[in-house]
């Protein structure tokens, strides 16, 4: 131990953890022969470069550098949970950054190089920037609840402002204005704040849903154009005008899934169905349904660069009614 300090994962009783892998993760508690193969051990030294102290697992990042090539890997260790490794006699300050250590452990079942980016509290709505350099997302870290932005990988995590209820996150295309929608007024709206940080201010009253044009000029949105008037699909500019209103539209109860497509003349969406994404034209009075589930619930959906794929997330809700008797 002259040279490094000796993480030996394999020595589940020693220290009691749940699970070592490269450069993966998951978020609930799961079986070992699940997640990772025990014919495939993996020993390595490297430098502490991030740990993360967080339910429902402990994340450790370490940079290895090979001894031939010179080539620097960073690979991510899935450790025991906090209670667990506790108990064994860890501390959050059992290892600090820049560490050298040599750890033992075992490679993911099915070779992947997942890991989470945000795992230091809640995270919702994450978007890229269209330059792939920052991670932005509403959520809360350290006591601290409102919009964040971190590098691609999640590191460097900084408050940009603080909203209780930030949702439908946003970025333009030049990656300086995020947007937003929150009840700050009292009424879901649509706000914009510079990346960078500052006070938000109101972008588009009654919106909901935004989702940016890709020359950054226009919003479209769930929009009632006024406090009585009927929820619509609707494209205006950042400062408000009209462009185009799609009044044959009935929204999810809980907002709607918008993307422009890349050469910005049509719009994706979800409608109160839920089970499927419609194409409209800007300018047309119909919108195509472009999928042909009979089942569960489009939750998210996003366009590869290409514009040829889409990516989604799909689920069913599952919902519980109570009766409270007797109430005062």
């Amino acid at each position: 131990m002259s040279a490094s300090k000796i993480i030996n994962l394999a020595r589940v009783s020693l220290f009691v953890l749940f699970a070592a892998a490269t450069a993966t993760a998951t978020y609930a508690h799961h079986s070992f022969g699940a997640e990772f193969d025990s014919n495939k051990p993996i020993k390595l030294q490297g430098v502490v470069t991030r740990l993360e102290w967080t339910n429902p697992h402990v994340y450790l990042w370490v940079d290895s550098k090979d001894a031939k090539t010179g080539k620097v890997t960073q690979w991510g260790f899935e450790m025991g949970p906090p209670h667990m490794l506790q108990k064994a006699g860890w501390k959050k300050n059992s290892l600090t950054l820049g560490e050298m250590v040599e750890i033992d452990g075992w490679m993911a079942r099915d070779g992947s190089n997942a890991h989470p980016l945000v795992s230091d509290g809640a995270a919702r709505f994450p978007v890229l920037t269209r330059d792939n350099q920052s991670l932005v997302f509403a959520g809360r870290r350290a006591g601290q609840t409102g919009l964040w932005r971190s590098a691609a990988d999640g590191s460097n995590p900084q408050l940009i402002a603080t909203v209780a209820d930030a949702a439908d996150v946003a970025v333009s295309p030049d990656n300086r204005t995020v947007y937003f929608t929150s009840l700050l007024n009292g009424t879901g709206t649509t706000y914009r704040v510079p990346i960078t940080g500052g006070t938000p201010v109101e972008a588009i009253p009654r919106m909901i849903s935004p989702a940016v044009s890709p020359d950054g000029q226009l919003l479209a949105g769930v929009w009632t154009p006024t406090e009585q008037g009927a929820v619509t699909l609707a494209v205006l500019t950042t400062d408000g005008r009209p462009v185009d209103v799609f009044r044959d539209f009935a929204a999810p109860s809980n907002g709607s899934s918008i993307v422009f497509t890349n050469d910005g003349k049509h719009l994706l969406f979800t409608s109160v169905e839920r089970m499927n994404i419609w194409n409209h034209a800007l300018g047309s009075s119909t919108a195509a349904k472009i999928t042909n589930f009979s089942d569960m619930w489009v939750n998210r959906f996003a366009l590869s660069p290409d514009g040829k794929w889409i990516a989604m997330s799909r689920g069913s809700a599952v919902r519980d009614a109570f009766l409270i008797r007797n109430l005062p």
